[in-house]
């Protein structure tokens, strides 16, 4: 598997996502290939989708439901009420750990970091649709079978310092490959094995697009055998009952 960061332009204002992809890999002289994955910040998605807002413009703002959060005083109460809006579900604690899109998620997946003084990019109202619709434009314009479109975003997992990658949407490919029945080295059948193939690839994407000011958007990742499809990918793929997750103690009301 080859990982290929591609650089952008500082991109602001609502442009047409697929129209910013080609800009960027003509600028990077790259030729989409068959069977390529091409991993895409959520962040140039969102901007583009115009998915972005200005805090000073939120006005006669509801009260905030705060009973069960022991948050700072210097949380901006605009970011607050953006944060609960956003969220599907927020857990009680000091922070905002949020539910958005059968994701754990701080702040409801809402970044201000590299947006200018007062806006901020909230994740694309569809990532799911945004990733599919590319992909299709995509494979059209190279002529191609398949393209795998990830769309990735950085999170926090429990007891590790630090982000990985998560992939918040994707198209053109298989997430999970299911491993129950094989057996090990030993010859015992697994049971429970499935691998995540989406958020795998999503890690080694966001390792190379950064946090800081890299510039890096856009990831290609080649030569990797990803079980390729043309169908519409379900957003229920990737994602577990919360009743069968193996961390369900540590939040309340986990259905």
């Amino acid at each position: 598997m080859k990982c290929v960061g591609l650089k952008s332009r500082l991109i602001e204002g609502k442009y047409d996502l697929f129209t910013e992809i080609l800009e960027i890999l003509k600028n990077n002289e790259v030729i989409l290939r068959n069977k390529d994955i091409l991993a895409i910040s959520s962040k140039i998605c969102s901007i583009c989708e115009g998915n972005v807002q200005d805090l000073r413009q939120i006005k006669d703002k509801p009260k905030l439901q705060r009973q069960n959060l022991a948050l700072t005083a210097t949380e901006r109460p605009e970011l607050a009420y953006l944060i609960e809006r956003e969220a599907d579900r927020i857990m009680p604690g000091e922070y905002y750990l949020t539910v958005k899109n059968n994701i754990f998620v701080a702040n409801s997946g809402i970044d201000e970091s590299n947006m200018p003084e007062d806006l901020v990019v909230m994740w694309p109202v569809k990532p799911y649709k945004s990733a599919n619709s590319l992909q299709k434009k995509l494979i059209s314009h190279f002529k191609l079978n398949h393209l795998g479109i990830i769309i990735v975003d950085s999170v926090c997992i429990p007891l590790r310092q630090g982000a990985i990658g998560n992939a918040i949407g994707y198209s053109g490919f298989r997430g999970i490959v299911d491993k129950i029945g094989q057996n090990d080295l030993y010859g015992k059948a697994l049971k429970v094995t499935k691998v995540n193939i989406a958020d795998s690839l999503a890690t080694a994407a966001n390792l190379i697009m950064g946090e800081a000011d890299e510039s890096t958007p856009v990831v290609l990742i080649s030569d990797y055998g990803a079980e390729f499809t043309n169908e519409m990918i379900s957003e229920t793929e990737i994602v577990m009952d919360g009743d069968k997750c193996i961390f369900k103690g540590l939040y309340p009301n986990n259905k």
